[in-house]
């Protein structure tokens, strides 16, 4: 059974969306095993769609993100 979260998260403007989601998007791929985290851009928000095999996995997939979006917002 696949378990699975939508994130969404605002930034100040499309320019910055765009950077931070291009930043990540090779982290996100390399995320924990049996997870895997699609990005998208809409606008000022950058959407992560986080799906794993297990509720442990979705968590560990889900705190990555959360971590590498948080570190990605405090550069800007």
């Amino acid at each position: 059974m696949a378990h699975d979260a939508d994130l969404s998260f605002p930034l100040p403007d499309p320019d910055s969306a765009r950077a931070v989601a291009e930043a990540l998007r090779p982290e996100v791929a390399d995320g924990p095993e049996g997870s895997t985290t699609v990005l998208a851009v809409e606008g000022a928000v950058v959407r992560a769609r986080v799906t794993a095999d297990s509720v442990g996995g979705l968590r560990a997939a889900l705190n990555s993100v959360v971590r590498l979006l948080d570190a990605a917002v405090r550069t800007l």
